[in-house]
């Protein structure tokens, strides 16, 4: 390694995949068909309907923030998140 080259900053934050993603996907696919079916009118609505049955600890409104910022990296635009 030359006096140029400095090695890159360690990485910061959680590690990608970490998080509940995996365990969360079911709840954003049911999430999905509450949706289409206009079982609920938005995707905070959808994502309380489900709060109940997510893993983790914390509040219901917690889990519904999550739920629904999830739902809309994995189905809508990356912008929306």
């Amino acid at each position: 390694m030359s006096m140029q080259e400095t090695p890159a900053p360690p990485r910061r934050g959680r590690l990608p995949g970490s998080g509940y993603q995996r365990v969360d996907k079911p709840l954003h696919e049911e999430m999905h068909l509450r949706l289409q079916q206009r079982l609920e009118p938005t995707v905070e609505a959808a994502a309380r309907a489900v709060a109940d049955r997510a893993y983790g600890g914390g509040t219901l409104e917690s889990k519904a923030d999550r739920l629904a910022r999830g739902y809309r990296r994995q189905f809508l635009s990356p912008t929306l998140a």
